[in-house]
């Protein structure tokens, strides 16, 4: 401290120096931190409108035979709903693979695009109109036919001093039904 206070006294304008340095160090990290949190937003609510679009993929599986009927239902009369939810699931699967360019394992096929490591679908779920209204166990409230579904994306940061990747759990609620 006595050095730094010699070297202080015996310059004049040696802390003016010091404070624009750390004044300049403090706004330059200001500024990396709101670009980086304005890509992740950026990029979180593209991955939303992606999940979007992979949950309203899902209307090419629903039975056409039920749905002159106004019914939307996945299944055939003849097979059970788990059936004709795996359908749903398998078609949003394809689209959420083509939006996000994923490869069959969920991974990123461009490894220098903003995903970090495949995603891994934590919930997906098929809301019919049975079932309504419900709050789901993410406490969103239902009330018309629709699909749930969550995921986790790893997401590469663009300064390593916050870290390698930024772990985004994205959920969208899709509403398959407009008053039939």
């Amino acid at each position: 401290m006595n050095t730094l206070s010699k070297f202080l006294k015996g310059r004049k304008g040696g802390a003016n120096a010091i404070l624009g340095v750390v004044i300049l160090l403090g706004s330059m990290f200001m500024i990396m931190l709101l670009l980086e949190i304005g890509r992740l937003y950026i990029i979180v609510e593209k991955i939303q409108n992606d999940l979007d679009a992979s949950n309203a993929a899902t209307w090419a599986v629903v039975d056409r035979e039920r749905l002159a009927y106004k019914q939307i239902q996945f299944n055939s009369v003849i097979e059970s709903r788990a059936i004709g939810d795996n359908r749903a699931k398998q078609k949003f699967i394809e689209f959420l693979k083509r939006n996000m360019d994923l490869n069959a394992s969920l991974g990123p096929n461009d490894p220098d695009k903003y995903i970090a490591g495949p995603i891994t679908i934590e919930r997906f779920e098929v809301y019919l109109k049975s079932d309504l209204p419900l709050t789901n166990s993410d406490r969103i409230y239902i009330n018309k036919v629709s699909v749930y579904s969550k995921i986790n994306v790893s997401i590469k940061l663009m300064f390593s001093m916050f870290g390698d990747v930024y772990q985004a759990k994205v959920k969208r609620v899709t509403n398959l039904e407009d008053d039939l």
